[in-house]
C-alpha cells in the first residue's frame, strides 16, 4: 500500500503571491526531452523507474480532478462576458498562460474557479492549489507528484529531486505541470495555466502575446451588484443602486460586507446610506469596513474569527464547538457562525469530508494582522489578553499549517516588536511576561505561557538556560530544539509537542584514567561512553526509577549503579552485562562506591 501524505497547505493571498489552478493535457516530447537533459545529472534515469513502480501505459490512464480548496459556486452570478473571454483563452491551443488580475476581494477566485469547472472535460487532468499562505516551490511540486502519481510515490527530500520526480511523471503520463511561468509560456505544448494576482507577474514582459494573456478584472456592472446582494432585501431606486454599486468600485466582498451593516443600522435604506457623510468607499475602505465588522462583533463571533485566522485551514464546526465549549454553549456558538456567514466574513469549506467553515481570503488577511498588531503591542504593554486566549501556534497541527502560523503570525510579532524595540528588548519583555504568569495559578496562565516559549524559540532558536519553572506550557512545539540548562521544575506540559520524553543524567562517573565515563538517567537509564571519540559503547535500562549513584572500577571492567528502586546493581563494562543485583535496602539506594 502507498504511504498516505497530507496534501499541500492552503497559503495566504498576498499581492505578489498568485493563485494557480493547473489544466493539463498531453505532453510535448521536444520541449521535456530537453528539460530532462539539462537535469539528466541530477537524478539517474533507472533511479527515477524504480521511484516510480508500475506506471501505467498513457493509454490507461483515465480523467483526474483535484480541486483542493476550490471556492463553492453556487452563489456565483453575472460575469458573461468576461467567463466567455477567459474561457476562449483557455480553450485557444496558443494560449498556454493566462492571468486574471485584479484588486483584492472583485472576485478573481471565483471567475477562475467557475472557468475551471466549466472547461475540466476537456483536459486529463486538472489540479487546483490555493497559495494563500505563500509556500515553498518545494511543497506545491509534492503535492504535483502525489497527485499525478495516484499516491504511489514518496516525494523525495529537496526542490530539485521533487521536480526531477515530476518531470519524469509528466514523460511517463500524458499530462503537464510546470512552476516556471516563462517555460510555460514560452514551452511547445497544449495545457494551459490559469492563474489569479492582484500584479502581474514580471515574467509576463518575456512572453508571446498569443502565448500569455492578462485579463484585468473589474467590478460588477450594476445589474450584476444587484443579483449579487439579491435576498439582502435593500431598498433603493435605480439611481441609488447605482450609486451604491459605484461607490464601492463594483467590489463583491465590499459590497456583500457593506450590504449587511445597510440592511441592520440603516434599515436597508440604501438612500440613508448614501447620505450619511461618514460611510466609506472602496478605495482605502475595505480596511475600514472590515475594522467595522469586526468591531461590532460580538465576543463570541471574534473569537471564532480569530480561531479560523490560526487554524488556517477549514475547521468543521464540531471541532469550532469543542474549542469554545468550556465558555459559550453551542447555540451562541453556531449563532455566531451563521451570523458572520451572512455577512460573508467565512465560507464553506471541508475538513476530512466534514462540513466545515474558513475565512474568506481577503478576512482571512485581515483578521491575521489585526491578531499580529494586537498581540504585538499586549507584549509591549506587558498586558497580554489575545496571548493568553487562544495559541497562536498548535503543536499538535500538521506540520505545514504549524509552519504557516510560526511564519505568517509568530515570526511577523516578532519582526513588529524587533522594529520598535530591538530583538534584546523583545526578548526582555517576553521573559517579564514569563516572570508575571509564574507567580498566578495555572488556569490563570491560560495560553500565555506556550505562547512566548514558541515565541522564544522563534526568536532565539534555542530554549537554552531558560528558566521555565512553575509554568502551565500548553501547544509549545519543543522538538528538534535544544533547551540545556534550561528549568522545568514544576512545569506542566499540556498539548505539547517533545522529540522524546525527557531523559536528563542524574549521576555522573569516570573511571581511573578518564577513558571511560558512566551516565545514569533520570528514567533509570545506564550508559557507558569512550570520552576519545564521544562512543556510546552500551546503554542499558538499569533500574525502575532515577539513577541516584555510579562507581567505575579502576581497572574499568566493573560498574556498579545505585537506585531510586533500592537496588545496586554491578555491570560488566565490555558487554553491559548484568552481572549481580543487590537488594535489601529498605528505601532508594542513594550512593555506591568500589574498593581499588
Amino acid at each position: 500500500m502507498a504511504q498516505q501524505y497530507p496534501e499541500p497547505p492552503l497559503h495566504r493571498k498576498s499581492r505578489r503571491t498568485p493563485k494557480w489552478a493547473f489544466f493539463t493535457t498531453l505532453l510535448d516530447e521536444e520541449w521535456l526531452s530537453s528539460l530532462l537533459a539539462g537535469h539528466s545529472d541530477r537524478v539517474a534515469p533507472e533511479v527515477l523507474h524504480k521511484m516510480i513502480p508500475g506506471t501505467p501505459e498513457a493509454s490507461q490512464i483515465g480523467h483526474a480532478e483535484d480541486w483542493g480548496p476550490a471556492p463553492d459556486m453556487r452563489g456565483f452570478v453575472d460575469r458573461a462576458k468576461e467567463l466567455a473571454t477567459v474561457r476562449g483563452w483557455v480553450l485557444d491551443g496558443r494560449c498556454r498562460l493566462a492571468a486574471v488580475l485584479g484588486m483584492g476581494g472583485i472576485g478573481k477566485t471565483a471567475l477562475a474557479a467557475r472557468i475551471a469547472q466549466d472547461v475540466a472535460p476537456n483536459f486529463q487532468r486538472v489540479y487546483w492549489r490555493s497559495l494563500r499562505d505563500s509556500p515553498s516551490v518545494s511543497e506545491w511540486v509534492a503535492g504535483a507528484v502525489r497527485f499525478l502519481s495516484d499516491q504511489q510515490i514518496v516525494p523525495p527530500d529537496g526542490e530539485a529531486g521533487r521536480l526531477e520526480v515530476l518531470l519524469r511523471l509528466l514523460r511517463e503520463r500524458p499530462s503537464m505541470l510546470i512552476l516556471d511561468l516563462q517555460a510555460i509560456g514560452d514551452g511547445r505544448h497544449q495545457s494551459c495555466l490559469l492563474l489569479t494576482s492582484r500584479e502581474s507577474p514580471p515574467e509576463f514582459v518575456l512572453l508571446d502575446d498569443n502565448a500569455a494573456r492578462v485579463f484585468q478584472l473589474g467590478g460588477f456592472e450594476v445589474d450584476g451588484g444587484r443579483a449579487l446582494l439579491t435576498g439582502k432585501r435593500l431598498l433603493g431606486n435605480a439611481d441609488e443602486w447605482a450609486g451604491l454599486v459605484q461607490r464601492f468600485a463594483g467590489n463583491a466582498l465590499a459590497l456583500k460586507v457593506v450590504s449587511e451593516s445597510i440592511r441592520e443600522v440603516f434599515g436597508g435604506e440604501l438612500s440613508v446610506f448614501l447620505n450619511e457623510p461618514n460611510s466609506p468607499t472602496v478605495f482605502g475602505g475595505i480596511r475600514r469596513l472590515l475594522d467595522e465588522q469586526f468591531n461590532r462583533s460580538s465576543t463570541v463571533e471574534q473569537k471564532v474569527l480569530l480561531i479560523l485566522a490560526v487554524e488556517r485551514e477549514p475547521v468543521s464546526v464540531a471541532h469550532l464547538l469543542a474549542i469554545l465549549r468550556p465558555d459559550y454553549g453551542g447555540g451562541a456558538v453556531l449563532e455566531a457562525v451563521e451570523a458572520l456567514r451572512r455577512r460573508s466574513l467565512v465560507e464553506r469549506g471541508d475538513a476530512a469530508g466534514a462540513a466545515a467553515i474558513t475565512l474568506q481570503s481577503v478576512a482571512l488577511e485581515y483578521v491575521t494582522d489585526r491578531l499580529v498588531e494586537h498581540v504585538a503591542e499586549e507584549i509591549a504593554r506587558g498586558r497580554p489578553q489575545r496571548l493568553a486566549e487562544l495559541p497562536l501556534i498548535r503543536a499538535q497541527a500538521k506540520d505545514h499549517v504549524r509552519r504557516t502560523q510560526e511564519r505568517l503570525i509568530g515570526v511577523a510579532i516578532l519582526q513588529r516588536m524587533n522594529a520598535q524595540r530591538g530583538r534584546a528588548g523583545t526578548q526582555q519583555a517576553l521573559l517579564r511576561l514569563l516572570d508575571d504568569w509564574r507567580a498566578r495559578a495555572a488556569d490563570e496562565q491560560a495560553c500565555g505561557p506556550g505562547n512566548v516559549v514558541n515565541l522564544l524559540r522563534l526568536l532565539r532558536g534555542d530554549l537554552c538556560g531558560l528558566d521555565l519553572s512553575r509554568l502551565a506550557i500548553r501547544h509549545a512545539y519543543l522538538a528538534e530544539v535544544d533547551a540545556q540548562d534550561a528549568r522545568l521544575v514544576d512545569a506542566h506540559l499540556v498539548d505539547s509537542v517533545l522529540a522524546e520524553s525527557f531523559d536528563y543524567p542524574c549521576s555522573v562517573a569516570l573511571n581511573g584514567n578518564g577513558e571511560l565515563l558512566a551516565i545514569g538517567t533520570s528514567t533509570g537509564q545506564v550508559c557507558l561512553w569512550h570520552l576519545a571519540d564521544r562512543t556510546l559503547l552500551w546503554a542499558v535500562q538499569g533500574h525502575t526509577g532515577i539513577v541516584w549513584s555510579l562507581a567505575l572500577a579502576t581497572d574499568g571492567r566493573l560498574l556498579a549503579s545505585a537506585g531510586l528502586d533500592g537496588a545496586v546493581r554491578v555491570w560488566a563494562r565490555d558487554s553491559g552485562r548484568l552481572l549481580a543485583t543487590l537488594q535489601g535496602h529498605t528505601g532508594p539506594a542513594w550512593g555506591v562506591a568500589m574498593s581499588a
